[in-house]
C-alpha cells in the first residue's frame, strides 16, 4: 500500500497526488519505515499548479502511460530551472556536453546533457536541460541520443517531453537509413528509472537513470546498446512533440559531440562544428543574397550607363555581371554537393512541413541551366534574341527569388 496526499504552500503553489514510498504489511504487522524526506514537498514553481512536483513523485512516470505506472522515488533531481546547478561537477564528477560550443564553461547553454555513474555503479545518471521555443505553441521535448557514427539513424533515444504541462520520459529509437523516430515498446520503457521532470516558461529539465545495457526492437528492427562497454556520439535535440508517443522534427536545432564519448568519463565534450552544414548555409547566402543580387543589379542598371566602357572586348557591365554570376553558380553547386555529403541523401523532413529542400533543388537546377543557355545565346541582331532575353531574365530572377525564400 501507499499514501497519496496533497500539500499546499499557498493559493498558487501546491502539489496533488503525491505518493509515498511503497509500504509492505507483513504477518508480524511490521511496516517498512516511511522516509519522510522522500515525500517532503519541495518548491518547484511551474507554468501551472500541476507542475513542480517533488523529485520523483509527480505525475511523470517511467512509462508513457503515467496513470497506470507506479511512481519511482528519485534519488536526485534538478530543482530550479533558473539555477545553474546542472553545471556543478562538470569536468570533475560528471561528464557534460552542451550547445553552443563553450557554453558549459560559461554555465549558460541552450541545451545541455550531463552524465555520470550512479553510486552503486549499476546505472548511468543523466540530466537534461534546454530552452524549447515550441513550448509557446504546445507540447515540446528535449532528447539525448546515442549514435555510433554521429548521424541520425540506428540510434537509441531518451526524450523528456511535455504533455498537458507535465514532463514525462520516453524511450525511442531512430530507424536505420530513414531518419525516422519510433517509440520503444512499453516493456522497454521500464529501463528508465528515478525520473524527475520540470518545466518553466520555455525551459524543460529532467533527470533519470538508465541501465547500461539494453536492446531496442520492434518488428524487424533490433539493436543492442552497451553504454558501459562502447563509446557513442551524444546527440542533443529539441523540438515540438507531435503526440505522447511521437516526437516531432527538431525545429529548435541539434548538436552532437565531435568524438565518441565514454559515459564513465568526466570530460567536458566538444561539439561537432557541422562544417558542411555551415558552409552550405554560408555559400547559399553569399550566392543568392550577395553575388546574384549584384549580378542582376549590373545587368539592369549599368547596361546603358556603361555602354562606352569595355573590358577584354566586352562591355564593362557585362564583365561585372559575368563575374558575379559565375561566382553565384560556383557557390551554389558547391553548397548543393556539401549538403548531400552531410546528410547522406534526401531529407526525411516532409515537404509540407519544411519545403527548404525542394526550394534548394529548384534554385540549383535553374542556376545550373543559366550559363548553359548563355553559351548558346543568339546574336544581338537575331530575331530569336528577345526570346533568349526573356528566358534568361525569367530563369535568373526566379532562381534568385526562390533561393532567397529558402532562408525564410
Amino acid at each position: 500500500m501507499f499514501y497519496r496526499a496533497t500539500f499546499v504552500k499557498n493559493k498558487d503553489t501546491y502539489w496533488t497526488g503525491v505518493e509515498s514510498p511503497k509500504i509492505v504489511v507483513k504477518r508480524s504487522v511490521s511496516v517498512e519505515p516511511l522516509d519522510s524526506a522522500a515525500v517532503a514537498p519541495k518548491k518547484e514553481p511551474g507554468r501551472n499548479p500541476n507542475v513542480g512536483f517533488p523529485p520523483g513523485v509527480g505525475p511523470a512516470s517511467t512509462q508513457s502511460n503515467a496513470q497506470s505506472e507506479k511512481r519511482r522515488p528519485a534519488v536526485s533531481g534538478l530543482s530550479d530551472l533558473n539555477d545553474t546547478a546542472i553545471y556543478d561537477g562538470c569536468g570533475l564528477s560528471k561528464g557534460c556536453f552542451g550547445s553552443p560550443e563553450g557554453c558549459t564553461e560559461k554555465r549558460k547553454c541552450d541545451k545541455v546533457v550531463t552524465y555520470s555513474t550512479t553510486s552503486d555503479g549499476e546505472a548511468y545518471r543523466f540530466e537534461l536541460q534546454g530552452g524549447v521555443a515550441e513550448l509557446q505553441n504546445g507540447d515540446a521535448y528535449i532528447a539525448v541520443g546515442f549514435s555510433d557514427d554521429g548521424d541520425m539513424g540506428d540510434d537509441a533515444v531518451v526524450a523528456c517531453f511535455t504533455h498537458d504541462d507535465i514532463v514525462k520520459p520516453m524511450r525511442a529509437y531512430n530507424l536505420p537509413n530513414q531518419k525516422t523516430n519510433r517509440m520503444a515498446t512499453e516493456e522497454q520503457q521500464r529501463g528508465i528509472t528515478n525520473f524527475f521532470g520540470s518545466v518553466r516558461d520555455t525551459t524543460i529539465s529532467c533527470s533519470f537513470d538508465l541501465e547500461p545495457e539494453f536492446t531496442l526492437s520492434h518488428g524487424n528492427y533490433s539493436s543492442v546498446y552497451n553504454l558501459g562497454a562502447k563509446r557513442y556520439h551524444l546527440l542533443l535535440a529539441t523540438g515540438n512533440q507531435k503526440s505522447p508517443t511521437q516526437v516531432g522534427y527538431h525545429t529548435s536545432g541539434t548538436a552532437r559531440t565531435k568524438d565518441t564519448t565514454a559515459l564513465s568519463s568526466t570530460l567536458i565534450q566538444a561539439a561537432d562544428s557541422m562544417l558542411f552544414i555551415r558552409l552550405h548555409g554560408a555559400f547559399m547566402f553569399g550566392a543568392w543574397i550577395g553575388t546574384a543580387s549584384m549580378g542582376i543589379l549590373f545587368a539592369r542598371y549599368f547596361k546603358t550607363t556603361w555602354s562606352n566602357s569595355s573590358c577584354m572586348k566586352k562591355d564593362l557591365w557585362f564583365r561585372f555581371h559575368q563575374t558575379f554570376m559565375v561566382t553565384t553558380w560556383s557557390l551554389t553547386m558547391a553548397a548543393f554537393v556539401l549538403i548531400f555529403l552531410e546528410i547522406g541523401g534526401w531529407t526525411s523532413v516532409k515537404i509540407s512541413r519544411n519545403p527548404h529542400a525542394v526550394l534548394g533543388c529548384v534554385t540549383t537546377g535553374l542556376c545550373f541551366l543559366q550559363p548553359i543557355g548563355a553559351l548558346f545565346r543568339p546574336h544581338p541582331d537575331s530575331k530569336r534574341r528577345p526570346i533568349f532575353n526573356w528566358l534568361h531574365w525569367f530563369g535568373g530572377n526566379s532562381a534568385q527569388i526562390i533561393g532567397s525564400k529558402g532562408y525564410l
